[in-house]
């Protein structure tokens, strides 16, 4: 079975960019400087380097205040920004994926909760949370074991001994839901 995935969030193209933390300043400083070291290197292994550098960094308070600065620059920014008809814009766009995604929620719990509560006798509502192999495998070859009795069940009631077959199903199924419990995790 497919989820179906999220619409992600709006995002605004006209906002201010975030400004960079004191480690990412370091790494795109130190980068270049890697990449020519270390030609023969992958990118993972370079950023490997970078963060053992960073471990090793006594004094970082020079990306830091520079972090610092950018941060103080972008409040200031993203201030002038809140008073544009943008930014009014993009919120009044926001608040509509908002409204959607809270209907979207409803709807999926709504239909979750009817297919525990409605199911078609089959166990098709049922969940296999929590099982293991072993536990899934002998379930299913209950179930097809129980099938098979249903079509014996099926001729017998044919003969008019009807409700013999159908009590037998139910006691089955009872039986089945009982042998198999989720382990409790605590």
């Amino acid at each position: 079975m497919s989820r179906k995935r999220k619409p992600k969030r709006p995002k605004d193209p006209h906002a201010p960019k975030r400004p960079q933390s004191s480690y990412f300043l370091f790494m795109n400083e130190r980068r270049p400087i890697l990449k020519e070291e270390h030609q023969d290197k992958s990118m993972t292994d370079i950023s490997k380097l970078i963060s053992a550098e960073w471990k090793e960094i006594g004094d970082k308070t020079k990306y830091e205040n520079k972090a610092a600065k950018l941060k103080a620059q972008y409040k200031i920014d993203l201030e002038e920004y809140q008073k544009t008809s943008n930014f009014r814009k993009f919120t009044a766009k926001l608040e509509e994926w908002k409204r959607e995604q809270r209907e979207l929620k409803e709807a999926e719990q709504s239909q979750s909760t009817e297919v525990t509560t409605n199911g078609n006798g089959s166990g098709s509502g049922r969940k296999k949370r929590g099982r293991s192999k072993k536990q899934e495998s002998s379930s299913e070859e209950e179930e097809s074991s129980s099938e098979d009795d249903g079509s014996s069940s099926s001729e017998e009631s044919s003969d008019g001994d009807s409700s013999s077959g159908d009590s037998d199903d139910s006691s089955s199924d009872s039986s089945e839901d009982d042998d198999i419990k989720p382990k409790k995790r605590g």
